[in-house]
């Protein structure tokens, strides 16, 4: 521990930008205190300088690399867990650096502040327990020695395993997280107290019955063989697998949850641990995000969007009192000419009626109404479309989805979207539109879906005035295309804007990381935009950019999915 009770922790990356992001989020979450290093040789100096409690290492790195750092903090302090974080996909690299040492394998780049928090947390919980046995084991067998092994130590020793077997059922009583050990038949043979209150069955209940009962049936039989192999099978003895799943109650009510596991074996019959996590809650608390997020963007478009409603509203009015005068002047006319009508039924119509009668039509320019009301009245409706289709566009685009995808008509979607942000492109570009009409419903999460394509939209039409400069009076152009290509819905956003410089195309979608001047960009649309494309939709998000002639951005996302509707 530092002087603060803050945990050390050492990073070691020749990447500054990997160092700084990794530094920042160790430091926003507030308990651990960090020092890094750009390569091998300086990393391990100041390993054996500070004494790091945990070491964060790449592995391909000039002087020396993570593989060799790997080897000499497991040999110099094997109790120190080493966290790999790398942007390899070599399976090989991973089978050599968990060989070599390695706790966990984190594949870059790391968008997950929880993630690195919780594996942080768990090899820290595990350095402690084998420094505590470590230091149990040299107790005891000074002890041992101490004593020439005779029985009455024998049996202090059996005591103080007793005593160290005692701390971690308590351990374990007490975790807040429901805590499983299952045999090779997948039945429930330890369950702590947590489970109690997670799943509603007491530990009674739940000792020698099958795992299974924890499990919707549906998404149980869906793969049954992923599950079977998460809890009963024993896959991988060194590297331990966490991922969100859904659970059910007693009650029958579905959580969700987040699950690892570890494996371990005795008197040669093999078990699974199960740690399972809660995060209903969580997963609501960013359900409410997302929607902040999108009403968030709203507020923002606010302003244009209020200028895009009171120009027609201005002339719907303007017409409306041209037509409250015309009305006006139209019934003088028919009331006179209605007097006349009554007079001409008893005899001549007096010249003085008559000439009132002309005098009051002359006033009323019939002529000129007869032009002009149908064009005010078309003007009036074509105003009244165009507010609602402002309003019906905002609703779309707000709309707070749910959960689960749904069939949506994207091609609506991106329509709607150009429809609220109007306001930020139209002084700056024209904006085209190329939309499949044979496009297939598409399920996707409606309104996570209209945030990417908002912030798609915005940074081209940002990219776009950095290209003409602020005052220009030209204009640019923003294309928007979407196509069904190989059973994946296909949407281009394409604009002939700045450009990407090639130095930082790599980091686009980088946290924070951004090129726009302060209070115009916080770094995190791209970001948001490639986490909702591909971790929640399983799709893909490239970038084609040229800095003579603007960028293209590809996004894909499956047209398909079982047991959407």
């Amino acid at each position: 521990m530092t002087s603060d009770d803050k945990t050390l922790v050492l990073v070691i990356d020749d990447e500054i930008m990997t160092r700084d992001i990794m530094g920042r989020y160790l430091d926003l979450i507030g308990k651990y205190e960090v020092c890094s290093a750009a390569d091998g040789i300086e990393g391990l100096k100041l390993f054996h300088e500070s004494r790091p409690e945990a070491v964060i290492t790449d592995l391909h790195m000039p002087k020396m690399n993570g593989f060799d750092v790997l080897n000499e903090v497991k040999n110099t302090s094997p109790e120190t867990p080493v966290i790999v974080v790398s942007g390899t996909d070599d399976i090989h690299d991973v089978i050599r650096a968990l060989s070599l040492g390695a706790w966990e394998f984190i594949t870059k780049p790391v968008h997950s502040l929880e993630l690195v928090d919780q594996l942080l947390g768990k090899v820290l919980e595990k350095s402690q327990l084998m420094k505590d046995n470590t230091r149990y084991r040299r107790e005891l067998e000074d002890e041992i020695h101490k004593r020439n092994e005779e029985i009455e130590e024998r049996k202090k020793a059996e005591e103080a395993l007793l005593i160290g077997k005692d701390r971690i059922r308590a351990f374990s009583e007490s975790a807040p997280d429901a805590i499983f050990s299952v045999n090779q038949q997948g039945l429930i043979i330890y369950a702590n107290k947590s489970s109690e209150r997670i799943f509603g069955y007491s530990q009674a209940e739940l000792i020698n019955q099958p795992v299974q009962m924890l499990i919707p049936k549906d998404e149980y039989n869906h793969d049954k063989e992923k599950m079977t192999a998460f809890f009963i099978k024993n896959q991988s003895t060194k590297m331990s697998r966490i991922f969100q799943s859904t659970c059910v109650t007693k009650k029958g009510s579905l959580i969700s949850v987040e699950l690892s596991r570890s494996y371990w074996e005795h008197k040669d019959e093999k078990f699974v641990t199960v740690i399972i996590r809660d995060i209903t809650e969580r997963k609501e608390l960013e359900i409410e995000l997302a929607n902040a997020r999108r009403l968030e963007s709203i507020g923002q478009l606010a302003a244009g969007i209020a200028h895009e409603i009171n120009t027609p509203t201005q002339y719907v009015g303007d017409n409306t009192r041209f037509l409250q005068d015309a009305i006006t002047g139209l019934l003088m006319v028919c009331r006179k000419a209605d007097r006349i009508l009554q007079t001409a039924k008893n005899g001549p119509v007096p010249p003085d009626l008559m000439a009132d009668f002309e005098q009051t039509c002359g006033q009323a320019d019939l002529d000129y109404l007869e032009d002009e009301l149908p064009k005010a009245i078309e003007q009036t409706l074509e105003g009244v479309d165009r507010i609602s289709g402002i309003v019906r566009a905002m609703k779309e685009f707000s709309h707070p989805g749910g959960k689960e995808k749904t069939l949506t008509d994207i091609n609506k979607a991106i329509e709607s979207t150009i429809t609220v942000s109007r306001n930020e492109w139209k002084y700056v570009a024209d904006l085209e539109t190329d939309l499949d009409r044979n496009m297939p419903m598409v399920p996707v999460l409606p309104g996570d879906f209209n945030q990417v394509i908002l912030n798609m939209i915005v940074n081209a039409a940002h990219a776009v005035t950095e290209a003409l400069g602020e005052n220009s009076s030209k204009k640019g152009l923003i294309t928007i295309k979407t196509g069904f290509i190989d059973d994946w819905a296909e949407i281009r956003i394409i604009d002939n804007g700045c450009g990407i410089p090639e130095a930082i195309k790599n980091r686009i979608f980088d946290p924070f990381f951004t090129t726009k001047d302060v209070g115009k960009g916080t770094g995190q649309g791209l970001t948001i935009a490639r986490t909702t494309i591909v971790e929640k939709h399983g799709g893909t998000i490239t970038v084609n950019s040229d800095e003579k002639k603007g960028t293209e951005f590809t996004i894909r996302v499956p047209a398909h999915e079982e047991g959407v509707v």
